[in-house]
């Protein structure tokens, strides 16, 4: 990881605690929780506070949305309107696209 010696959290106003890197993420999905570890942006070491762009705040969601869709089987009905927003389906799109092609697994 690197530091970045110039910077200013804007949470804690520590300078020179910005560490860019992989580092760890949860997102929660529905009644599932989600680690991430592959994102690389920068953090407070003395706080915690990052921030995220747009577009990594977006892929971090979908590849949450994929692995819970891939990994838990059935996925809750919270779990499943997570994923379906974070992959830009609509209701009536999910089940087909995402292998889970039974119709109970929308409610109308």
């Amino acid at each position: 990881m690197n530091k970045n010696a110039a910077s200013v959290c804007p949470e804690c106003g520590a300078q020179g605690t910005a560490e860019i890197g992989a580092h760890e993420l949860c997102v929660v999905v529905g009644d599932k929780a989600v680690k991430a570890r592959w994102l690389r942006f920068s953090k407070c070491t003395a706080c915690g506070f990052y921030e995220l762009s747009a577009q990594q705040a977006r892929l971090l969601e979908m590849r949450a949305a994929l692995s819970v869709l891939r990994d838990c089987g059935a996925p809750s009905g919270a779990a499943l309107k997570f994923a379906r927003k974070a992959l830009g389906l609509k209701q009536s799109d999910c089940p087909c696209k995402t292998g889970l092609c039974r119709r109970d697994y929308i409610a109308r």
